[in-house]
C-alpha cells in the first residue's frame, strides 16, 4: 500500500512521506484507562470513528476518518476531507448508519467545498446546524447546498443577541463554540456561540 500511495499522489514526496510516517507512528494500542472510546474514561461521551478501506489510494481525502461524538442525547459528525466515494462506502455499513442516526450538528467535510458534498449522506441525516470551517469564499463553496439540507438552529452571539441559522462559517462567524450536555434539570441542550 505504501508504494501505491507514493505512486498515485501528486503531492510532493515530502508530504506523502510525512503522512506515512505519522500513520505508522500512531498505531499502538491504548490502555483501557486512557482509551477515549470508552464512555467510562470520559464522562459518558461516546466517540466512534469510521474510515473507508476500499477507496482508491489515488485520493487520500477518501481515506479521511469520520468521527461521531454523542453525549447527552446530542450528536455531532466530524469528518475529514471525505469526498463522495468515501461517503458511498461508509453509507453501506450498518454500524455507520446506526452511529449517524439522529445527527444534530455536521461539520462540513473538506471545508465545505463542493468536492466534499455528498447528497447521499443527507438521505440518512437531517442536521439542525452545519458548521463550515473555511477561509475566503470561493467558487468551490457548497454553503448553499448544505443550507438546503439543514433544519436551522438558534445560535448565540458573543456580543449579545441570537439568530436562527442553518450554516455557520469560520469565514463569516469567526470562532464557533459548540457545547452540549444536560442542564441542572437533566434536559439535554445544545448551545452554539459565534463571534
Amino acid at each position: 500500500m505504501v508504494s501505491e500511495i507514493q505512486a498515485s499522489n501528486e503531492k510532493p514526496d515530502k508530504i506523502i512521506d510525512k503522512y506515512l510516517e505519522i500513520s505508522k507512528r500512531y498505531n499502538s494500542p491504548v490502555t483501557p484507562s486512557n482509551n477515549p472510546f470508552l464512555e467510562g474514561s470520559n464522562g459518558g461521551v461516546q466517540i466512534q470513528t469510521f474510515a473507508p478501506t476500499s477507496c482508491s489510494t489515488s485520493n487520500l481525502n477518501n481515506h479521511s476518518i469520520v468521527t461521531v461524538i454523542s453525549y447527552a442525547q446530542s450528536k455531532m459528525i466530524i469528518p475529514g476531507d471525505n469526498e463522495p466515494p468515501s461517503w458511498e462506502e461508509l453509507l453501506k455499513r450498518t454500524d455507520f448508519l446506526a452511529a449517524i442516526k439522529g445527527t444534530d450538528i455536521l461539520l462540513a467535510p473538506h471545508h465545505g467545498r463542493s468536492s466534499g458534498f455528498s447528497s447521499a449522506l443527507f438521505e440518512y441525516i437531517s442536521p439542525r446546524l452545519t458548521i463550515i470551517s473555511d477561509g475566503p469564499f470561493g467558487d468551490t463553496s457548497a454553503t448553499s447546498r448544505y443550507a438546503q439540507q439543514t433544519q436551522g438552529w438558534t445560535v448565540q452571539k458573543r456580543n449579545g443577541g441570537q439568530e436562527i441559522r442553518k450554516c455557520v462559517t469560520t469565514r463569516n462567524d469567526g470562532v464557533i463554540v459548540v457545547k452540549f450536555g444536560e442542564n441542572p434539570h437533566r434536559k439535554p441542550y445544545i448551545q452554539v456561540t459565534i463571534d
